[in-house]
């Protein structure tokens, strides 16, 4: 069983996640191949991120590791 997340992360997991690495709404949409708008409407919930999208940013911004999420 893939050890995958199924639920969208709210707008404040998505903020606090980019503001405990002290990264700007750009910087960490970069991460994800995302304009900083993009970002800013996961952080303001008028747009609700992915979950996949969730799991690759956390990967490429070091908060979990592919192996730990990939794992069957």
């Amino acid at each position: 069983r893939w050890n995958i997340v199924k639920n969208s992360p709210s707008k404040d997991d998505v903020r606090e996640a980019r503001l405990s690495l002290g990264l700007t709404q750009a910087a960490a949409a970069d991460l994800i191949g995302a304009s900083w708008r993009t970002w800013q409407s996961y952080e303001i919930e008028t747009r609700k991120m992915p979950p996949i999208i969730w799991q690759v940013w956390r990967i490429r911004a070091g908060l979990a590791k592919a192996s730990s999420i990939l794992k069957r």
